[in-house]
């Protein structure tokens, strides 16, 4: 049988870089940044070319501008969701086994079949279990350690749930 415990806890910092994190997932919002750098060197570069006679200052502010906005208001948003609800700040054991992953925190507990979770990815420094599309519990990846991700990424295997475990 095997099974993995894991006990975390998300700071205020953890909270803002999931949030950056989930963010910058999505393609969209690459495009976007893409879209501002191009907004942000194309006056310089028709400028530089000789094509413009002198720099237009308005399109590379707003290409400036709209990525800050966008940076600003998720740092003040994860903020504000932090520290509304205690649920996002309590301590939460995570404890994978065969037949399902159990999440207990301070106020709260849950049981989840295997086949009712949508997938589990991992980033960088981050393991995503995604209940649905749009909802997911994060476990920082400092609170594991190499032969609990193989576990875990056994367990998800055999029981079919999809996933990017590396």
């Amino acid at each position: 049988m095997n099974k993995v415990i894991i006990s975390t806890h998300l700071s205020l910092e953890d909270f803002v870089n999931v949030n950056y994190v989930l963010f910058f997932q999505k393609a969209i919002i690459k495009y976007i940044f893409f879209l501002a750098i191009v907004f942000i060197v194309a006056p310089f570069a028709f400028y530089a070319s000789g094509t413009a006679q002198d720099i237009s200052w308005v399109q590379p502010i707003i290409g400036l501008a709209f990525p800050t906005i966008l940076l600003v208001s998720i740092n003040l948003s994860a903020r504000k969701n932090y520290n509304s609800n205690k649920r996002i700040s309590e301590r939460v054991t995570y404890e994978f086994g065969d037949a399902s992953l159990k999440i207990t925190a301070e106020t709260s507990n849950a049981n989840i079949p295997w086949d009712q979770l949508y997938k589990v990815t991992q980033t960088k420094n981050w393991l995503l279990i995604w209940q649905s599309a749009q909802l997911a519990n994060c476990i920082p990846k400092r609170d594991t350690t190499p032969a609990d991700l193989a576990i875990i990424k056994s367990i998800i295997q055999q029981n079919k749930v999809k996933n990017n475990l590396k």
